[in-house]
Order: C-alpha cells, then structure tokens, then sequence
C-alpha cells in the first residue's frame, strides 16, 4: 500500500506542472480555470453493522472507536463560471484506519478489529464566492463525492464481511482563499453524509463498517 501511495504522489506532481505553465503568461485574476494539490485530514464516523437472519444491526461501539481518522490527498480542477461561482474537481485517494471495540463482548470474536482501507474519491463542488476583501475571497461550497473502497476487493480480512465498494457523499463547507501575485492558497472545513446504507451480503464473517458523517480540514495550493 506504501508503495501504491509514494507511485500515486509522483504521478500527480509530474502531471501538474504542465497545465501550470501554460497558463503562466496571465494573472490569476484573468484565468478562468486552475491546478493544484490538496491535503486534507479529518475523522470519518464508523458505523458497524452485522447482518442475522436477512436483518441488518446496529452493533455497540466502546472507547476510541466511534471515529476513523483520515487523510487525503487530490489534486485540483477549479473552472471559473462566473464572477461569484466555480466548479471544482478533486480527484484523490483517502486513507483510513478503522477500528472496532465492540462495547459487549462477541462470542467467538476478536476483542478488536482493526482495518487500513485505501478510498478513491471524486468530488465535485460547487464553489460560492460572493465578495473579495482585499486579498482574501471567501466561499462556501456544496456537491457531491464518488468513492470507490480498494478493500472491498480483498477477501481476506478475518472477522470483517465484504466492505461496500461504493459510497455516495453529500458534500458541504466553508473556508477562505488567499491571493499571492502567483499561487492562491485556501483552507476549508468540509463535512461530508453518506447516502448509502451497508453491503447486506450474507457470509461467513457478515460484520460490516460503514462510513457515517465525514469532517475534514483542508488545506489546497493553486496556479
């Protein structure tokens, strides 16, 4: 998985240049559409489920283990529309570390699970940037994310049922951008609702983490 990631980050900073450069002769001011990376860290709230006769449970959590934390990493398409609005493309991978320690003991189970999951993701917002105060430009934002989890292929993970392949994400957030004569540098808060409720396949290990509301904060480079 290291490897995957370390290949993934070399990948993306030898692509970015190139749009970078073509548009280097305009202000950013004068450009209608712009690159760049993102780096983002949050907590995922894990809800586990398990699946008996055809019925899908909630199950209890214990301590530490009711949030997954998270990091992400995307690159940037932001395509000006207008004076107050954008549309932004991010497509990325998050990593996330699940644990589940369950609050009443499982028979026959292990007293903690533990799962790394590797999520691509596609989002796509929508951006609101009414006003600029001198350098600064405020924005909220809103849209929807695409997730495809990598685990969901694997079927050797003991004691945890297939993971969901897919996940849908409503998308909401506020943050601020700051103009330099070259680079626009922004933070943002995101909060994240899944629309998806969990893969009910039944097999031999029917325990089920589904990802809940998603908060983050981020941080975003572009050019």
């Amino acid at each position: 998985m290291q490897k995957c990631f370390f290949v993934f980050c070399i990948f993306q900073l030898l692509i970015l240049p190139t749009p970078v450069r073509s548009q280097e002769s305009k202000g950013l001011d004068d450009r209608r559409s712009l690159f760049g990376l993102h780096l983002g860290f949050g907590e995922s709230k894990t809800d586990i489920y398990h699946v008996e006769n055809g019925e899908v449970l909630a199950l209890e959590q214990g301590n530490h283990s009711f949030y997954a934390p998270n990091f992400r990493l995307a690159v940037i398409y932001d395509l000006r529309l207008n004076r107050c609005l954008s549309l932004r493309v991010m497509p990325g991978v998050k990593l996330l570390d699940y644990q589940w320690e369950p609050g009443i003991a499982v028979v026959n189970r292990p007293s903690i699970y533990k799962l790394e999951s590797v999520c691509g993701e596609l989002p796509v917002d929508i951006k609101l940037h009414p006003f600029r105060k001198g350098n600064f430009e405020p924005f909220v934002l809103g849209g929807i994310v695409y997730g495809f989890d990598f685990t969901s292929l694997r079927n050797d993970i003991e004691g945890v049922g297939q993971m969901n392949a897919h996940d849908f994400k409503c998308n909401f957030g506020i943050g601020v951008d700051c103009y330099t004569p070259i680079l626009k540098l922004g933070v943002e808060l995101k909060a994240g609702f899944g629309i998806i409720r969990p893969n009910t396949t039944s097999n031999d290990n029917p325990f089920y983490f589904k990802n809940g509301p998603t908060f983050s904060l981020g941080v975003s480079i572009e050019a």
